[in-house]
């Protein structure tokens, strides 16, 4: 039997057997391309990964170095107030001007506060879920939502 090309016609078996070929190899491009998709998000989800420890990373040294600051003037603010006491209690010769000089800058309140723009960025956008560790994630969760982080 011929077909109106000049072509023999396919038998019905072999012409099925095509077909299932056909779908097999559609299905297999369709998986590859799945898993090439997947492959793709993994990657573009591991460099956001790495973005946003980058950042925390630097928000967080930003807090040692504001950190060191505060620790540095607080024992200024208590060898001036072992001064304080010692001119009180005469232990040590200071006019009432040192004293004075000394007690009023004690008197000054410094505090630190910990940068959590990044933090509350990555929360409200639901990216905190891209860090995989979840111990990291938990550490940086406690350690920007603990009673220290809001003083």
């Amino acid at each position: 039997m011929e077909h109106k090309t000049g072509q023999p016609a396919l038998p019905a078996g072999r012409y099925i057997k095509y077909a299932i070929g056909e779908i097999n190899l559609v299905v297999i491009g369709i998986l590859i391309a799945l898993q090439i998709n997947n492959w793709n998000e993994q990657r573009k989800e591991s460099k956001q990964e790495v973005a946003i420890l980058k950042s925390l990373q630097n928000d967080i040294k930003s807090d040692l170095r504001d950190l060191n600051f505060e620790i540095e003037f607080k024992k200024s603010m208590i060898n001036k107030y072992a001064n304080c006491l010692d001119i009180l209690t005469d232990k040590k010769e200071g006019t009432k001007a040192d004293f004075f000089r000394d007690f009023q800058s004690i008197l000054q309140i410094g505090g630190l506060t910990l940068n959590v723009t990044t933090f509350n960025n990555l929360q409200n956008n639901g990216e905190l879920k891209l860090v995989k560790n979840k111990t990291l994630s938990d550490s940086i969760c406690l350690l920007y939502t603990s009673d220290a982080a809001d003083d």
